[in-house]
């Protein structure tokens, strides 16, 4: 078991450059990075902290090139060519440590080896001198590291969902064309916090089989956001793919299931193709009643024959604010985006099919942002008599399925990390998509099939890792603080994080990308305020050092007090004077030990 530790004297090390190194995959070196995080190894196990341990064996926390966090340990493994003989064998280990294990893991010629080096970083040397011997096959650390398993959910109607994971369970599919769902839903399969508006003709409420959070209409009919006559079909299958719920044995499951819908019906169906009617400022009432609610992501999987500079400025603001928006690319065939996926701030998508292919009905060209599974998709339908098919479930084709597809990824990048703007977000996705056309942006895939399981990867590396030490305090470390998070240039606080602390202190939470802010007020500990700038993803060492006295909680310590503390000296929990915040020192009494604290901080004041 890995537990964590804190270091003595915490410091920030925000942008800090941090070294390489490689191991051998057989012969051929993969890279490692440092973090910025140290391991160290005691009787008690390996713990890891911000700062490189002083004694004992220890190592740095690595980064692979896969992504994963690495520990090298004291032990490697080495295996030799057929023809060298056991004699030969440990003849050559004997300069780099001691035998542990003969045909290790049941293989012959193969040794584990405790390595006579003090540290990781002599561990690799070791491991990749041996690795480059010509009588090895191989030699590398026996390393700690991290990965997952592919979260497979209990629905009925995974098994045909291959744009979520395709196996090639369909005849003519070719594996492994989808958005790599399961490797993303081991991360997060989304948060309540991470809203999504549906813009479309309305979504069934109380669909069985949907994560709907509520609904509004406005068009002229009286609705609530559900469908209103018995063509308003679209919408619950858009839905679907979104946030069909995961893990009820029923039907399908969404790309981001644990994220709620909100239901904007926009449109009046008006025939069973889906054809509608629609007002200009209903689009616009749509998002600003999705902006009201904290969407952090939209899908408008409809087509207009009307472009609207209205609508476009609404778009537009609200990306300003953080909300990501997407939009089908049309299912004409022909090299145009259709409106309002055309928009600048808005990601069109078009379909691919699970062989890879552009889907011959998908629209694309210059503006296209992103391909997704958008034929053959199963989704839900309407219950009962209504809907597209007999049954509440079924298969359908069309860009309208692509985008929310990309909807959902975005979502579950959010629910990694709610902190990144609506650029941010798109970066991600744009850098960790699939490439399936010509190397780099083309006007047929744009930057290609989104990946779930990449785009998530690298929301969850944006993060900051440090610790929290409380002054002149034996009490114990609360389980949680809240940190607040303010954007360069912003003057009051935009919004608050509950994170986790371990017993020692230490922590690890999501950040913006870019300069910002970290603060920390806890009780009778003055507040404190980290500057930092993070333009990369991960900062470590980022780290609170509290000082200790404000019993008032006015952010200073001083006069008023002292007087409090002297009003509740002597008395512990349940006497008539009793105030737990003069406990200064979290021992359950007032006293002594309390007015020594106060008077040794006297006079600070915190941060802003």
């Amino acid at each position: 078991m890995i537990r964590f530790w804190v270091a003595l004297t915490p410091v920030v090390l925000s942008g800090l450059a941090f070294s390489q190194a490689e191991y051998r995959y057989f012969k051929e070196p993969r890279r490692l990075d440092e973090t910025g995080r140290w391991a160290r190894w005691s009787a008690n196990g390996w713990s890891v902290g911000s700062r490189k341990p002083l004694a004992g064996f220890w190592s740095p926390v690595y980064r692979s090139d896969l992504g994963g966090d690495t520990i090298v340990t004291p032990y490697l493994v080495v295996r030799f060519r057929p023809d060298v003989s056991e004699s030969g064998a440990r003849l050559a280990l004997s300069a780099y440590g001691t035998i542990d294990e003969a045909e290790a893991g049941g293989l012959p010629n193969t040794f584990r080896l405790k390595a006579f080096a003090v540290d990781g970083p002599g561990v690799l040397m070791a491991a990749n001198a041996l690795a480059d011997r010509p009588d090895t096959v191989y030699a590398e650390p026996d390393a700690i590291i991290t990965g997952g398993g592919a979260y497979t959910p209990n629905d009925p109607g995974f098994s045909v969902a291959w744009g979520l994971l395709n196996t090639g369970q369909f005849q003519t599919a070719i594996a492994g064309y989808d958005i790599k769902a399961p490797g993303a839903w081991d991360r997060s399969l989304g948060k309540d916090r991470i809203k999504v508006l549906v813009i479309d003709t309305g979504v069934q409420l109380n669909h069985p089989d949907l994560n709907v959070a509520g609904g509004h209409d406005v068009t002229t009919d009286a609705g609530n956001g559900g469908p209103v006559n018995s063509n308003d079909n679209h919408g619950t299958v858009v839905a679907g793919v979104l946030a069909a719920i995961v893990d009820n044995s029923l039907g399908t499951v969404g790309v981001s299931p644990r994220c709620p819908i909100l239901s904007a019906r926009t449109f009046i169906t008006v025939n069973p193709q889906g054809g509608w009617t629609t007002q200009v400022s209903w689009t616009v009432d749509s998002l600003e009643w999705g902006r009201q609610q904290g969407v952090r992501v939209s899908n408008n999987s409809n087509w207009y024959l009307f472009q609207s500079s209205f609508i476009a400025d609404k778009y537009a603001q609200m990306r300003d604010e953080g909300v990501v928006h997407f939009a089908s690319a049309g299912n004409d065939g022909q090299g145009g985006i259709t409106y309002p996926g055309n928009l600048a701030t808005v990601n069109s998508v078009n379909a691919m099919t699970f062989r890879g292919q552009l889907a011959s009905f998908s629209n694309r060209g210059p503006g296209i942002a992103f391909t997704a599974p958008g034929d053959q998709i199963y989704t839900t339908d309407r219950t009962g008599a209504r809907g597209f098919f007999a049954g509440d479930y079924g298969f359908l084709s069309g860009t309208s399925y692509s985008a929310p597809f990309a909807a959902g990824v975005a979502a579950l990048v959010l629910s990694i990390n709610r902190f990144l703007s609506a650029a941010d977000v798109e970066t991600i996705l744009k850098e960790k998509a699939r490439d399936l056309g010509d190397p780099g942006y083309d006007t047929v895939f744009g930057w290609g099939l989104v990946d779930a399981d990449a785009s998530t990867a690298r929301a969850a590396q944006i993060r900051a890792v440090g610790a929290v030490t409380f002054g002149d305090f034996v009490g114990a470390i609360p389980p949680t603080i809240s940190l607040d998070y303010r954007r360069a240039g912003q003057t009051t606080t935009f919004d608050s994080e509950d994170v986790a602390l371990t017993s020692s202190g230490n922590y690890a939470t999501p950040i913006p990308l870019g300069p910002f802010s970290l603060s920390l007020k806890w009780r009778t500990f003055l507040r404190r305020t980290l500057n930092l700038d993070n333009p990369l993803g991960e900062l470590t060492g980022v780290s609170f050092a509290l000082v200790n006295g404000d019993v008032n909680g006015d952010n200073s310590i001083g006069i008023a007090d002292f007087l409090q503390l002297r009003t509740a000296f002597g008395s512990s929990s349940g006497s008539a004077n009793w105030n737990p915040d003069a406990d200064l020192n979290g021992d359950g009494a007032v006293g002594i030990a309390d007015f020594l604290v106060l008077r040794r901080n006297f006079g600070r004041a915190g941060d802003a």
